[in-house]
């Protein structure tokens, strides 16, 4: 049967692959991922941008730089190769989907860039400097929600 093959079962892993790492930073900019942070939800809103910039600061943007390097390396080095399933019967090019690791990362990175703009802003900048773009959960958007 198809639904038996292992082809189909790669490709299947190959698309959770390639759409959880190209949303990821998506819902990071929106901020519809998850937290599972107990302390920051009672905080004041100002506390939570000083969260937010030091954690895109000293973790976000640093780590992603570093998982790009190395998903670089990793996907270099699948290519040189022309590294293929290990069944005889799974898919080829698994350097294909390796560079959505890259692809992903680096959206995530420029998620990055700018949740830690709005943060600069709302912390060193003008209090007249919020623009539309920001997606952060501006206080005032909170009590409309309730």
């Amino acid at each position: 049967s198809i639904f038996e093959s292992t082809l189909l079962q790669e490709l299947e892993w190959h698309c959770h692959t390639a759409l959880f790492l190209m949303v990821f930073g998506y819902g990071f900019t929106h901020n519809r991922h998850v937290r599972v942070d107990f302390i920051r939800e009672n905080l004041s809103f100002r506390k939570k941008v000083w969260i937010d910039f030091l954690g895109t600061t000293f973790f976000m943007i640093p780590w992603t730089c570093v998982l790009i390097y190395f998903c670089y390396i990793y996907t270099r080095e699948s290519f040189l190769i022309n590294e293929i399933s290990a069944s005889m019967v799974g898919l080829s090019h698994r350097w294909v989907i390796k560079t959505f690791l890259i692809a992903g990362f680096i959206c995530s990175l420029l998620a990055g860039i700018a949740v830690w703009l709005q943060t600069v802003i709302l912390i060193f900048g003008r209090s007249d400097y919020r623009f539309n773009l920001m997606t952060l959960e501006w206080p005032e958007e909170e009590t409309e929600k309730n």
